[in-house]
């Protein structure tokens, strides 16, 4: 009577491990993929302004300061251009918006008024802003 080797026994198994990991790494890959749209797409919609704060970098070490921010603050940018941006006042001011790179967005009003922020990261839920101007950050939520 011939016995199954413990050798062949491992080799099926380790085979089956192996299929098991590969399929397994492919899941984990799948469903951990970044947003695809560019942020030109993502940036659309209303953002609450969850937090600001000042951000700086010094000799590489980070320090950061909080600032208030007003109840119901939040940015909504339309798809024609235009965004309602509302930090306090009773009404939200409009503004004209436009990328300039991938990573930076213009703000302009009609009397010249213009404030370049820098896109740190956005996904479709959560967006990081900075002005270099006064070395503002701030975080946005859908």
């Amino acid at each position: 009577m011939k016995y199954p080797s413990v050798f062949n026994i491992v080799a099926v198994s380790g085979k089956k491990c192996l299929a098991f990991c590969c399929f397994a790494f492919v899941l984990l890959f799948a469903s951990c993929k970044k947003d695809s749209k560019p942020a030109s797409e993502l940036i659309l919609g209303k953002w609450n302004v969850s937090s600001q704060y000042y951000y700086l970098e010094v000799d590489g070490k980070t320090s950061t300061k909080p600032i208030e921010t007003p109840a119901g603050s939040y940015y909504d940018f339309k798809t024609d251009g235009t965004v309602d941006i509302k930090m306090g006042e009773p009404e939200a001011s409009k503004y004209n918006y436009s990328f300039q790179s991938d990573n930076s967005i213009l703000f302009s009003k009609a009397e010249g008024q213009t404030l370049l922020l820098k896109i740190i990261s956005i996904n479709s839920g959560k967006a990081v802003l900075h002005n270099d101007m006064n070395q503002g950050r701030m975080e946005l939520s859908k």
